[in-house]
């Protein structure tokens, strides 16, 4: 269940691009493998992953190409339903990590290229606002924490719920195909 909410997630906001004039913009659903490849070529978004506190040793680690998302699994307490299935509301964090492209101090006149990251921010919940699958339904915005303590790189963190259902323990009924033994009375 974890696995398809993060593709789900992450395919979403890869339809987030930059148009011509620096707006975030989101993009139609890609139909097509052609479609599916510009659509993630061109995405605002450079790099998706599993936050592993990826900042914490930013010198020592693989450079990644930014702005960065990675996903965040706040701990699940599950609600045990019949046959097998489980369901729960899933908190995931997500770490938006953008350069710091200037001081944001007014008197700098700065202030649009240093607040560009909120832009990013707020097309990131226009786009998952009501995002809803075949096991998830309605992921919302429960939470929001601006980067305060940050240099060159800024992590912005949003937490979104929803309600999941995981069907990983349901068994699928079992069937055997058998040649019937037939019998007549004639020898």
């Amino acid at each position: 269940m974890r696995k398809q909410l993060y593709l789900a997630i992450i395919s979403q906001l890869r339809l987030i691009q930059l148009n011509e004039s620096g707006k975030y913009i989101t993009v139609k659903e890609p139909v097509t493998d052609a479609e599916k490849a510009s659509v993630k070529a061109k995405s605002a978004i450079k790099h998706f992953d599993i936050w592993n506190n990826n900042l914490e040793w930013i010198e020592q680690e693989p450079a990644f190409d930014m702005p960065a998302v990675f996903l965040q699994f706040q701990p699940i307490i599950w609600e045990q339903r019949s046959k097998g299935a489980r369901a729960a509301d899933v908190s995931v964090t997500l770490h938006v990590v953008t350069p710091n492209r200037a001081p944001s101090a007014h008197e700098k006149n700065y202030e649009t290229k240093a607040f560009a990251f909120f832009d990013l921010l707020d097309a990131i919940n226009a786009n998952l606002y009501n995002l809803k699958g075949t096991f998830f339904r309605n992921l919302v915005s429960t939470g929001s924490s601006t980067d305060h303590d940050h240099a060159d790189l800024i992590d912005s963190l949003e937490t979104y719920t929803v309600q999941c259902t995981d069907n990983s323990a349901v068994a699928t009924p079992i069937t055997a195909t058998a040649t019937p033994q037939v019998t007549t009375g004639f020898q």
